[in-house]
């Protein structure tokens, strides 16, 4: 699990600068189940990197669905 927190702002993905929320969530598209990213990250001034691996989330039932 990457240890990505609230007020932790991307710097790059794949090693690409990241400008706003729409270029993470347009690069994440692109990736499959199984895929790997490298992110950095700056939180309170420090850069950290982590690297996430993507799956698949079970789908969750309806409410009263069996």
């Amino acid at each position: 699990k990457a240890d990505i927190r609230p007020g932790d702002a991307f710097v790059s993905f794949d090693g690409q600068a990241v400008e706003d929320m729409t270029d993470i969530l347009y690069r994440m598209e692109e990736k499959k189940e199984g895929d790997s990213a490298s992110l950095v990250l700056n939180r309170d001034g420090v850069e950290t990197s982590a690297e996430i691996i993507f799956f698949r989330m079970p789908k969750k039932k309806a409410h009263g669905e069996p």
